[in-house]
């Protein structure tokens, strides 16, 4: 039993860790977990969310998108987006009960967004609601609200943010 253990000890410490065989094993190590992070990443954006013509939606649900086109925002809020709008974030999604979609848009220089005829167009005293805050836009400007039926309703709300930019902040809502 001895000599078992002495050729056990001799064994272990026969072996030298270098410096560049550890540091060559963390390297590969965390290249290996880099590499599934970016497969995961890749697999999220493609194949889960898929890219349609309504924007990147899920697969399996195309109410569901964690962004949204631009011919999705106008057909969505029943607006026309100016040439030189550019979409900051935007999104639906879709319950049992209910769907909603959102959009927030920046409106460079003095361009502004073409409403429905249906739209009811309020001032607004400058404060804007939590969600709306939320989305980036600081004072609201003004307000503008379209209910197209009992359980469809849109609202615009155009306003400033932090930087000072001129924002939208386009939503709709449907009951089921």
């Amino acid at each position: 039993m001895r000599e078992q253990l002495d050729f056990v000890e001799t064994t272990v410490e026969r072996r030298s860790f270098s410096r560049s065989k550890v540091l060559i094993t963390v390297a590969l190590s965390v290249a290996a977990i880099l590499a599934l992070i970016g497969a995961g990443s890749l697999a999220w954006n493609f194949v889960v969310y898929q890219p349609t013509d309504r924007g990147s939606c899920l697969s399996f649900n195309s109410h569901d998108c964690k962004s949204l086109t631009r011919a999705a925002i106008e057909d969505m809020g029943q607006v026309s987006l100016p040439e030189d709008a550019r979409v900051l974030r935007s999104g639906s999604g879709k319950t049992l009960k209910s769907a909603s979609s959102y959009a927030v848009v920046e409106l460079p220089g003095d361009s502004e967004l073409i409403l429905n005829s249906n739209y009811r167009e309020t001032k607004s005293d400058g404060t804007a609601p939590a969600y709306v805050r939320d989305a980036g836009l600081v004072s609201v400007d003004t307000a503008a609200a379209f209910t197209e039926s009992s359980n469809v309703i849109r609202k615009v709300f155009v306003g400033s943010g932090e930087g000072g930019e001129r924002l939208a902040y386009i939503e709709e809502w449907r009951d089921f």
